[in-house]
């Protein structure tokens, strides 16, 4: 067996933890050794007496959680009167499986996850065949998962029987999407394991199953609240909007039990609630209030930007350890210190934020310290004043604003995003100055995006050119606004007295609340940013796209198709220039007879418009020409009679793999165009983006039958390339042998170029999520590979929430 250091299986003081297992099989007997060093005697304990110890283990941590929030020891066991009565109903999990526990902050997914593995346990308790139940905070993963586990567990038990392992708190480490990765690596090296990993929304790419766990009913927290506070006097009536819907999620029932029973008054927000019960928990310390704030202020800065270690040292002597730990804010081990909350620990260092203590400029320096920080961040959103909202947004927007609408739409749009108040608006132009300085902020980060999602021309800078009219209406709680582009010697902010002048201008004037809370101009701002990316963007790729490149060229022979009436790229019959450019003068003259409508559209029937301005590029490109024919671009077909009208019978297998591969290597270009023009700000918070330059790995799959089900299938994944191989994506696709998917099988084969990628790209892991795709192969609609890099490009802006879903006629 292994040798192992002192670190600890389970928790601090496990009479068993921190050592190498074994199960052994001897007498008819199944039985647990454990070794406690290089030197040290092992130890066999019965199975029995191995899972006693963990569920009391899944216990403790369980009652470490409960009591966290201030409650007392009664109220702590009376709450878990409340438990979920069947974690199992919930949680799904089989052989070989990795499955998500996706919820938001106070939510109970690591309570949850304590009850499903004490289940595990007493399974392994009772079956010589059940995998050993094992917990690791994902925090505490000082190497790669397997390393870690191998290190703990003999090879010949995980083959025999695997583990049934909880990795909590994938999101609390800025290695999150590296664990995600690593546990499928795990799954599948050793498919007698099992593995529930924790997180809150976001954290997990689409190819992870995901087990949502769903908010208290209102009438259940609150007769939660009654029964654990011991006061049937306590209803929703009595409390604010933004504490009646934050109470749905066990730890804000809990906070709100501590508050009452400290007979104190419960704060008007989640973010006053979670103040007041921190800055309460100081009093039971000892210590001086006013040495433990600051000092847990420093802790906080620490552990986020040391994803939570933090030495002792840091703390000082015995007697303000002591202190400290009477609060039940932060716990102490052998060798560190840490919070027991994780919520603890990000208001604390919200607090630090707010206050200058951390450094902004450090923590925006790259992607990888931004990850650590990005909760804290969130619920600075929540906690500051209007003042430090702004300068911290504004830095952040300016600096990337991929982060940033992450940022805003997890310390906005999520905490408690169903209160729909409104707050009273001070003064016009205090809104119009805060309105300007956000629109302006995105406008810088985005860069060459700011067009399509703004009334500014290309080439206009936001700070200059960008006019804002605005007036607050008698109420109070909503505002007139109208964005207009102006010079840049005019004022940026302008009363609006009179709307209908504007209209009659041609200006578009709307009308808005102001949703409570001091950061909502930054939820509002990314509100209208989203709808411009939504509604303008589609229309706007191929004019921001290089010329002669894949979107370009894709875009100009979907005109010429639509031009000569041709429909199906089934037919690739060469064109011949001066013949479609005589055809282009034509249209364009007959446009001319419609006036300076630069919209006119030249209808083919029920086919696709064609706009002056497609005229206009479709000339432009001819001229840039110097063939006298031209070749549609794609693979032609290659059988005259199929055996059944589907599309893809017009193709051989081996000219199907030839287009299929084509247009793949082309959408791998199209998305680099994309990264390199509109959206060349976001660097690496947009997810393909990350993974690039890679290999697209996959394996078509050629039906025989000729029915719908039998068309081609594709799977596929993206494997990023080391930066001595190449700078150019590279396609590896081959026909299937069978119908069986066989992507997530050979998965595990690509480890070590995973592991490779997140070792050399710390300032990419935070946003890069790697899986595989099947899909029905879409290679035969307009613009192909320009529709498959949107769809990437799609799910990536959805992942920020800068989007939502997709365009109808990409669906």
């Amino acid at each position: 067996m292994k040798d192992l250091d002192s670190a600890q299986l389970w928790v601090a003081d496990s009479h068993i933890g921190g050592h190498n297992i074994q199960i052994g099989y001897a007498g008819g007997d199944v039985n647990v050794t454990i070794r406690t060093g290089p030197d040290g005697p092992q130890s066999t304990y019965a199975r029995s007496y191995i899972a006693d110890q963990l569920i009391r283990e899944c216990s403790k941590r369980r009652e470490i959680l409960r009591r966290a929030p201030g409650v007392t020891q009664e109220q702590a066991n009376l709450s878990t009167e409340f438990d979920a009565n069947d974690p199992d109903g919930l949680i799904s999990l089989g052989s070989g499986k990795v499955v998500a526990l996706v919820g938001p902050m106070g939510a109970g997914k690591s309570d949850m996850a304590n009850l499903w593995l004490a289940n595990r346990c007493r399974e392994f308790a009772e079956d010589d065949g059940k995998p050993l139940p094992l917990w690791i905070a994902a925090r505490g993963i000082s190497s790669d998962l397997e390393s870690w586990i191998t290190s703990r567990v003999d090879s010949s038990t995980l083959a025999e029987v695997g583990v049934s392992l909880v990795v909590d708190g994938i999101d609390e480490t800025s290695k999150g999407a590296q664990l995600v990765e690593e546990c499928q690596i795990l799954a599948a090296r050793w498919p007698k394991s099992q593995i529930l990993i924790t997180g809150r929304p976001g954290t997990f790419p689409d190819h992870v199953e995901c087990v949502h766990l769903e908010s208290w009913s209102e009438d259940a927290a609150f007769e939660m609240i009654r029964k654990v506070a011991g006061s049937p006097n306590i209803h929703p009536y009595s409390y604010p909007p933004q504490i009646v819907e934050a109470v749905r999620r066990p730890l804000f029932a809990m906070l709100v039990v501590s508050i009452h029973s400290a007979h104190e008054s419960v704060p008007e927000t989640s973010a006053g609630l979670i103040q007041q019960c921190a800055l309460r928990s100081l009093e039971r310390s000892t210590g001086s209030w006013r040495e433990s704030f600051p000092l847990l202020r420093r802790i906080a800065v620490s552990s986020v930007a040391n994803d939570g270690n933090v030495a002792l040292a840091e703390v000082g002597g015995e007697a303000i350890r002591h202190s400290l730990q009477e609060s039940r804010l932060v716990a102490f081990s052998e060798h560190k210190v840490s919070f027991t909350l994780s919520l603890f620990e990000q208001w604390f260092a919200a607090e630090a934020l707010l206050q200058g203590e951390a450094d902004l400029d450090h923590i925006l320096s790259d992607l990888a310290s931004f990850a650590k920080w990005r909760y804290v961040l969130a619920l600075s959103m929540q906690t500051g004043s209007s003042e430090h909202i702004d300068d911290i947004m504004t830095a952040l927007a300016k600096w990337n604003p991929g982060a940033a609408a992450w940022v805003v739409r997890e310390g906005i749009g999520r905490p408690f995003g169903n209160n729909n108040s409104s707050c009273e608006l001070p003064g016009w132009k205090a809104v119009a100055t805060r309105l300007h300085r956000a629109t302006t902020s995105w406008c810088t980060g985005i860069g060459e995006l700011a067009p399509v999602v703004t009334v500014l021309d290309a080439g206009k800078n936001a700070s200059d050119h960008l006019k804002l009219h605005l007036a607050v209406e008698e109420t109070g709680t909503r505002f007139i606004y109208a964005w207009e582009q102006g010079s840049s010697d005019s004022k940026d902010i302008h009363h609006l007295p009179n709307p209908q002048e504007l209209v009659g201008r041609g200006i578009g004037v709307g009308s808005s609340p102001a949703p409570a809370g001091d950061a909502w101009v930054w939820g509002w701002t990314l509100h209208h940013m989203q709808q411009g990316i939504e509604r303008n963007l589609p229309n706007a790729l191929h004019l921001h796209a290089p010329l002669s490149g894949v979107i370009e060229t894709e875009y100009i022979w979907a005109v010429i198709y639509a031009l000569l009436r041709r429909g199906s790229f089934l037919h690739a019959e060469p064109v011949e220039v001066e013949e479609l450019k005589a055809l282009v003068r034509e249209l364009r003259e007959k446009a001319r007879e419609h006036g300076p409508v630069e919209d006119y559209a030249y209808q083919y029937g029920a086919g696709r418009k064609i706009t002056r301005l497609d005229l206009i590029l479709v000339d432009e490109w001819l001229n840039r020409q110097h063939e006298g024919q031209l070749t549609p671009p794609w693979p032609s077909v290659d059988v005259n009679r199929p055996s059944s009208g589907w599309v893809w019978k017009f193709y051989t297998p081996e000219r199907l793999l030839e287009l299929t591969r084509f247009v793949y290597a082309r959408a791998l270009d199209a998305y680099a165009e994309m990264m390199s023009t509109l959206f060349a700000n976001f660097t690496y918070t947009l997810n393909h983006s990350s993974l690039l330059p890679a290999t697209l790995k996959g394996t078509l799959h050629v039906g025989e039958g000729d029915s719908f089900t039998d068309g081609p299938v594709l799977d596929y994944c993206l494997i990023p390339l080391a930066d001595t191989e190449s700078s150019q994506s590279r396609v590896d696709i081959s026909i299937a042998q069978s119908r069986e998917v066989r992507i997530p099988q050979e998965y595990e084969k690509y480890q070590p170029y995973l592991r490779r990628f997140h070792i050399d790209n710390p300032e990419r892991a935070p946003f890069s999520f790697h899986g595989w795709t099947q899909t029905a192969l879409h290679i035969w609609e307009s613009r192909p590979a320009t529709n498959i890099a949107f769809r990437w490009l799609w799910s990536d802006l959805r992942s920020l929430g800068l989007v939502t879903s997709l365009p109808r006629d990409l669906r």
